[in-house]
C-alpha cells in the first residue's frame, strides 16, 4: 500500500473515531444533532487551518510566551466545563470519550502503522503534541481524558464541574504565571514555583466561584493545586482533577 494511502487512511480513521462516538450519543438522545453537527463543523474546520493558512493553529491562538501544551488543555477543559453546564454530564462524557477515542487512534496510528509523522501530526503539534520532541507517544491528554471522565461518571456535576476548571485554569495558568510572578521556588518540588501555584488557585477559584458554593470552590481548587505542586510521581494531568472533585464533593453541602 502506498505511503499516501496509508496517510489518508490514518487520517479517516481518527476523524472516523471521533465521528462514530458522537453519533452514538446522538443515535441515544444523549446529544442533540444539531450539537453533534456543530461539533464535527467546528473540528473540521480546525483540522483543515494548518493545511488551508500553512500556519499552525498555535501561531493563531496561544500568545507568545505561553506553553502550547498547557494554553490546549485549558482550551480543551473550558470546552468540558461549558457542555457539562449548559447540556449536562451525559453530554460531557460523551464528549469526553470521543476525545479519548480519537487521540488514541490517532497516536496507535501514528507510533505504530505509519511509523512517521502524518498531517494531523502537524495539527496536534499546533495543539501542544511533543510527540516529535519526546520520540515516543504523549499520552498525557489521555492521563486528563481519563481523570475528567472519573470526576463526571462518579461525583455531582458542580463538583466534576470545579476539577475541570482546576486542571485548565489552575494548572494551566500555573507555569507562565510562575515565570512572571517569580517568587520563591517550591521548596518540596523545584519544578514549581509558589508564586504559579498561587496564581494557578486564585485564577481557578475566582471561575469556580460563580457556580460552586463557597467551600466547596475553595477546597476543590486548594486540593487540586496542592496535587499539581507535590512531587506526587504521578501525572498532574490526572491527579489534579482527581484530588479537585474529590475535595470538592467533600464540601459540596456545607
Amino acid at each position: 500500500m502506498k505511503r499516501s494511502t496509508k496517510r489518508l487512511l490514518a487520517c479517516l480513521a481518527t476523524i472516523g473515531s471521533a465521528s462514530l462516538v458522537l453519533a452514538i450519543g446522538a443515535a441515544y438522545g444523549i446529544i442533540e444533532m444539531q450539537l453533534f453537527l456543530l461539533t464535527m463543523g467546528v473540528g473540521g474546520f480546525l483540522l483543515l487551518l494548518p493545511k488551508l493558512t500553512k500556519r499552525s493553529i498555535a501561531s493563531f491562538l496561544v500568545p507568545r510566551g505561553v506553553p502550547k501544551q498547557k494554553f490546549a488543555h485549558s482550551v480543551g477543559g473550558l470546552i468540558i466545563f461549558a457542555f457539562g453546564m449548559i447540556h449536562g454530564k451525559p453530554t460531557a462524557i460523551v464528549f469526553i470519550s470521543a476525545c479519548t477515542v480519537t487521540y488514541i487512534t490517532y497516536e496507535f496510528f501514528r507510533w505504530f502503522y505509519l511509523k512517521e509523522p502524518i498531517y494531523l501530526s502537524i495539527v496536534m503539534e499546533s495543539l501542544g503534541s511533543l510527540e516529535e520532541e519526546l520520540g515516543k507517544p504523549y499520552l498525557n491528554p489521555v492521563s486528563a481524558f481519563v481523570g475528567f471522565m472519573v470526576a463526571y461518571v462518579l461525583f455531582p456535576l458542580c463538583a466534576a464541574s470545579v476539577s475541570v476548571i482546576v486542571l485548565a485554569i489552575g494548572d494551566g495558568v500555573a507555569p507562565t504565571a510562575g515565570r512572571i510572578v517569580g517568587l520563591a521556588k517550591n521548596p518540596i518540588n523545584p519544578k514549581k514555583t509558589i508564586g504559579g501555584s498561587v496564581v494557578g488557585f486564585l485564577a481557578a477559584l475566582a471561575i469556580c466561584l460563580t457556580f460552586a458554593k463557597p467551600s466547596s470552590a475553595v477546597a476543590g481548587c486548594a486540593a487540586g493545586m496542592l496535587a499539581e505542586c507535590l512531587p506526587l510521581g504521578v501525572d498532574d494531568n490526572f491527579l489534579v482533577p482527581i484530588a479537585a472533585v474529590i475535595g470538592a464533593a467533600l464540601f459540596l453541602t456545607l
